[in-house]
């Protein structure tokens, strides 16, 4: 069928419908148990269970860590946003009340600029 068909399908074209593929799924599952009460080897796969869930948990709270900064700078550049749109308005609030005074728009604008 060609390169890109045998990538795709893989060895189910010919009637093996996945079964080393299973073999090794399973393999791997059994590998990434954690915490196996076995009695001989209690205390070892507790403490390794207890440094991955360490490093799991300390993880976690970087995650959330990031994310309160993430939205902490996200609220100070909406209130920023805000204070610049009310300045806007301040401005060509100024810049309507002087061209109405009869003075043209560009004198308006060095005017409320403080020029």
């Amino acid at each position: 069928m060609g390169l890109f068909a045998d990538r795709l399908f893989g060895d189910q074209l010919f009637g093996d419908h996945g079964r080393d593929r299973a073999s090794v799924a399973n393999a791997g599952s059994i590998g990434s148990r954690c915490c196996v009460s076995v009695v001989s080897e209690e205390t070892t796969n507790q403490q390794s269970c207890g440094g991955k869930k360490r490093a799991m948990l300390a993880y976690g709270l970087v995650q959330i860590s990031a994310t309160v900064v993430s939205a902490v700078s996200l609220a100070a550049i909406a209130v920023g946003l805000c204070a610049v749109k009310q300045e806007s308005r301040l401005f060509n609030g100024c810049v309507e009340t002087v061209v109405a005074e009869g003075r043209s728009q560009a004198e308006a604008v060095r005017y409320c600029n403080g020029g």
